[in-house]
């Protein structure tokens, strides 16, 4: 009891000093936006000269085009049925606008590797079938920004933190010209360091641990991968991401996703929707049920499952007999 208590008053006071650290880089800007006679932007400025982009961000919904959709598949959309039940229309398209086939441009054996875990994540073999997100680990930094939810971005004098609420999490971005960290530490959302070309954010982001997918069936990098993302923002409400991938293990040359996104609260696409800039909790942990239910049914001496991402040499039986 003394330890969760303890624990519990540790928390409590991490989350006070979260908000008031978000509540001194909310600072007031010094001057509102307008938008010239040439049609640039010109942004409010924190007191250290960034352009204060603060808020929610998210893609819109657009009719049930954008939002959910990619993050199931960045090089085709929604799934039919998965959109069916949503009630969205059923919408094809890619987030890949380089190469202009909207195709990842893989070696022949990670196409094979790709195509194998999307013809078997509907009904998965074992743990390694499962979407990474979907067994509670950390989106990786691309699918943090196109995937559902949106993000919420505050700064901070030499850094911009981005927020999700969808399993928690967060990335730090230094615009202070610190180096990256040594090349052999692997992170799940990566090492990033920004830089402000007039409004727009570039952010080159290394150290990327290799567990991340892109999406639900199995778009995936190794540890090698180097993102350059570019946040274009447009105007106080709108925001061009796009990021750049290079990986030599994995593609034949770097590739390039796009989204626009907007400023506001989990569907500023859709107008029935309001403003609704609440972020409300959405927990994934640890013992999630959905990984047995998954797997169940599958023959005991066939399915043998990795007890974690990182220690992918040690299996265990899952027990069941079929049925």
């Amino acid at each position: 009891m003394k330890t969760q208590t303890f624990w519990s008053i540790i928390v409590l006071a991490s989350a006070g000093v979260f908000l008031s650290l978000a509540t001194i880089g909310a600072a007031a800007p010094a001057a509102p936006s307008s938008t010239s006679a040439a049609g640039t932007w010109n942004p409010p400025r924190l007191p250290d000269g960034q352009p204060d982009v603060q808020g929610r961000w998210n893609a819109p919904d657009e009719g049930g085009k954008v939002n959910g959709d990619h993050n199931y598949n960045v090089e085709y959309g929604g799934e039919d049925a998965h959109s069916k039940l949503q009630g969205r229309n059923i919408y094809h398209s890619s987030i890949v606008v380089d190469p202009a086939d909207g195709k990842i441009p893989y070696q022949p054996w990670a196409r094979a590797r790709q195509q194998d875990i999307y013809l078997n994540h509907q009904d998965p073999r074992s743990i390694t079938d499962i979407d990474p997100e979907g067994r509670c680990y950390p989106s990786g930094v691309t699918r943090m920004s196109y995937g559902p939810g949106g993000f919420t971005m505050v700064q901070f004098p030499g850094m911009i933190v981005m927020h999700k609420e969808y399993l928690h999490v967060f990335r730090i971005i230094y615009v202070d010209s610190r180096p990256h960290i040594a090349s052999n530490i692997k992170l799940w959302m990566g090492d990033s360091r920004g830089h402000w070309e007039d409004t727009t954010l570039v952010v080159d982001v290394t150290n990327q641990f290799h567990g991340t997918w892109f999406d639900v069936v199995g778009n995936f990098h190794s540890d090698d991968a180097h993102s350059v993302e570019r946040f274009h923002f447009l105007d106080t409400k709108t925001m061009k991401y796009e990021v750049t991938i290079d990986d030599p293990k994995v593609y034949t040359r770097p590739w390039t996703m796009s989204v626009m996104m907007a400023r506001g609260g989990m569907n500023p696409g859709n107008p029935q929707a309001g403003n609704q800039d609440e972020v409300w909790e959405d927990s994934c942990h640890e013992g999630n049920k959905f990984l047995d239910l998954a797997l169940q049914g599958k023959p005991a001496a066939g399915v043998t499952a990795p007890r974690d991402m990182l220690t992918r040499g040690k299996t265990e039986s899952r027990g069941r007999s079929a049925k």
